[in-house]
């Protein structure tokens, strides 16, 4: 009888299977089958394993992933690749109550502000139409350049 040592090297299996038809959330773990004298060599973005990491223990996805693997037996020989694409759903950012409720006072606290500056802004203008007046009664004579300068400087209309 004639005995020979087999050059297949069994491709690895992806867990979880079945996995293209199915959308996740969340994360995901993925694991390989381990073989005695059989390293597995894996990718997460479609490209050949062979230049990827050497697999140790569980992966855990949270994204869209291509999971490439490939087997290389101790001797030499590698087997064929496998791939597995795990789809994510889209997340949609929403906010909590609490971070509506922070919106809402920054809101208020920007429309506080605004109002703010508008009544300054109305106290300069009352001001300076006083101050105007109030030169006016006393009969002081300004000189043309005079008010010039002050209008220059936001002090007279």
């Amino acid at each position: 009888m004639i005995y020979s040592l087999s050059t297949s090297v069994p491709s690895p299996t992806i867990y979880p299977l079945d996995n293209d038809a199915k959308v996740y959330s969340g994360k995901v773990k993925i694991t390989f089958d381990s073989y005695p004298f059989i390293k597995t060599y894996y990718s997460l973005d479609g490209s050949d394993p062979k230049d990827g990491h050497i697999y140790e223990g569980a992966i855990i996805i949270t994204k869209t992933t291509t999971v490439s693997a490939k087997n290389k037996f101790l001797f030499g020989g590698w087997s064929n690749i496998e791939q597995s694409t795990y789809r994510f759903e889209n997340m949609q950012i929403t906010y909590s109550g609490y971070m509506n409720a922070l919106i809402e006072d920054g809101n208020r606290a920007i429309d506080g502000f605004v109002e703010l500056l508008f009544k300054i802004f109305l106290v300069v203008v009352v001001l300076i139409a006083l101050f105007r007046s109030l030169i006016n009664e006393l009969g002081v004579i300004i000189h043309e350049t005079t008010w010039y300068g002050l209008f220059l400087m936001g002090y007279c209309w």
